[in-house]
């Protein structure tokens, strides 16, 4: 067996029943603008605070794919509002954005009562996490990112465009029907679209089967009580044409700017073949922290944790065992 398939085999034996210690634990707190938010932790020590991507994605298949980091710290399972199991303002225009999901990071910074935290945020996620440690430079212990973006400009350059590009070069038959619907007025939020975009696994895998390790995890950790993904969420942050360009509440964002404030260990990842994410903005996001280190996984795409877990564990665990024993 390969060492990257042991691996798996192990963590899914970690992924079954829990010690006592492990077992997974549910609070609500009220945001400073009155939004109930539902958070999850696991394990003791210093909160390691959770954000899953999207926007609109809930954070529970980490208690799968990221469980091995009880061994440095007290797991936090952000559900930020509209996702998971936390308040749903649907209805309330631009109700989300990177701004208000901060707010919700910071309500449960609060609620578990500690100073400092370490912040973990993948793709959208990792958005988030650097807003947060810009906006509350002293409340940030440790940042580690993954297959982050930088703005606006980076959300529709290297994600949005590049997705274009990769249609209409690979897939012609599919964009001249995707680019017609489009100047006839059919924004790409519309359900006609629904079966017209390609497979754009390779856009986010070094190996494109790879994204069936995700699966076990997808589904184990799935909870019909609770949204999985918010689509509302997404267009209001992405802007309600998502596939074509950013019009949402994310318009205007950049990162780099604000990011000089940040003096904490930082750790920025990404995959070497990831195509919405690429490397050339982790080495962006490096360049305005102060101190960072960029890892990039050289046979991962978007995923790293599932293309190449053991080099990706053993690098993340190095950090947070520094991180957190003071080193």
């Amino acid at each position: 067996m390969k060492r990257s398939l042991l691996f798996f085999a192990i963590l899914l034996l970690l992924s079954g029943p829990l010690a006592a210690d492990d077992e997974v634990k549910s609070h609500n707190v009220t945001t400073s603008d009155g939004v109930r938010i539902y958070y999850e932790t696991q394990g003791d020590g210093i909160p390691i605070i959770m954000i899953a991507g999207g926007p609109g994605g809930s954070p529970a298949f980490y208690r799968g794919t990221h469980k091995l980091w009880l061994a440095y710290g007290k797991l936090v399972y952000v559900h930020n509002r509209g996702r998971g199991k936390s308040e749903m303002l649907d209805s309330i225009p631009d109700a989300y954005s990177p701004a208000s999901d901060v707010l919700d990071v910071e309500a449960v910074r609060q609620d578990l009562g500690v100073d400092k935290v370490i912040l973990y945020g993948h793709s959208y996620g990792s958005m988030v996490a650097l807003l947060y440690a810009a906006t509350h430079p002293e409340n940030t212990l440790a940042l580690l990112t993954s297959g982050a973006l930088s703005g606006e400009k980076a959300f529709q350059e290297e994600n949005i465009d590049a997705v274009k590009y990769f249609i209409r070069r690979h897939y012609p038959e599919a964009w001249d029907t995707i680019s017609t619907l489009h100047a006839n007025g059919y924004l790409t939020s519309d359900s006609v679209y629904e079966d017209l975009f390609p497979n754009m696994l390779e856009m986010y895998y070094y190996h494109p089967e790879n994204n069936e390790k995700m699966i076990p995890f997808w589904s184990m950790f799935s909870d019909s009580t609770s949204i999985g993904f918010n689509y509302d969420v997404y267009t209001t942050i992405v802007g309600d044409d998502p596939e074509w360009r950013v019009t949402g509440t994310m318009k205007g964002l950049e990162l780099a700017p604000l990011l000089g404030v940040v003096d904490c260990p930082a750790l920025v990842m990404g995959g070497r073949y990831d195509r919405v994410c690429p490397p050339s903005e982790q080495f962006k996001i490096v360049k305005a922290l102060d101190n960072a280190e960029m890892i990039i996984f050289d046979k991962s795409g978007h995923r790293p944790f599932i293309e190449e877990p053991v080099k990706f564990f053993e690098i993340t665990g190095e950090f947070l065992r520094k991180v957190t024993r003071g080193e």
